[in-house]
């Protein structure tokens, strides 16, 4: 009875702005735009080519969900960080100007050069313009390192395993006992983030995505198989620490076990 409440609560109170389906379709349709963009870079076709003449709706129908696809793919980051949010929010504390300076700070300074040192690279022997080498070295500079902090917060996660499980047992207990609808208020303030967070991720990957392109253009290896072989390698990078988290929540479905039966 309390979920049939709880549902005819958040439907049926005119709000139609706090619909998934309204929050996530901004990042659909320009996950669709992307990914019209990319089949006019492949193929050099408009995705209509690929349909009849009279199937627009068949058209905008697989766009969407080819845009819904590539925007969840760019989301990846985000799991991540909601998984280690207790660890992210306890360690921004506790972290003094010292400790930022090396975990967050060198990091992205030695990716930086790293990446701009191979750019120089690519301009002496391919000639690529520096006004690309630029670009692509800031881009993928920002890439590696969303990627190394992910890795970093997962790591986290795992090396403190006991205190961030506890921290959930205590989240759910408070929010049973919650009386304010605070937890409905930050969930909210949090979901509607999630979806502009989810137009930030898109447009970072698709950035390196690009520049990978130019730099296959310029590096004379551009073809379909080699551009499928490095968008399929940028992506599992994208989404590898997202992919662990399904182990976290099997350890977490573990520990419950365990305490359940110690009870």
């Amino acid at each position: 009875m309390t979920q049939d409440n709880d549902d005819n609560k958040n439907h049926g109170n005119g709000r139609w702005w706090e619909f998934y389906a309204v929050r996530y379709a901004m990042g659909s349709v320009v996950g669709a735009l992307i990914v019209t963009s990319f089949f006019l870079k492949l193929t050099g076709k408009d995705p209509s080519a690929f349909f009849g003449k009279n199937e627009s709706t068949t058209i905008i129908f697989c766009l969407f969900i080819l845009g819904l696809g590539y925007s969840y793919i760019s989301s990846a980051p985000i799991l991540v960080l909601h998984t280690a949010r207790f660890y992210i929010t306890n360690l921004s504390n506790e972290l003094d100007k010292k400790d930022k300076i090396k975990y967050i700070y060198f990091p992205l300074l030695v990716i930086f050069i790293f990446v701009l040192v191979l750019m120089c690279f690519l301009n002496f022997r391919y000639s690529v313009p520096l006004g690309t080498a630029i670009p692509v070295g800031l881009f993928f500079s920002i890439f590696l390192w969303l990627v190394f902090l992910q890795k970093k917060a997962l790591d986290g996660v795992t090396k403190n395993y006991s205190l961030f499980y506890k921290r959930y047992i205590t989240l759910s207990k408070r929010r049973q006992k919650d009386e304010t609808n605070i937890v409905e208020s930050y969930q909210h303030l949090r979901e509607h983030g999630n979806a502009f967070l989810i137009l930030i991720c898109e447009v970072i990957l698709t950035s390196v995505l690009y520049s990978a392109w130019d730099i296959i253009d310029f590096m004379h290896l551009n073809n379909p198989i080699n551009c499928i072989i490095v968008f399929c390698l940028i992506i599992g990078l994208w989404t590898y620490q997202a992919m662990r988290v399904y182990l976290i929540a099997q350890d977490m479905e573990g520990i419950f076990i365990d305490d359940s039966g110690s009870q």
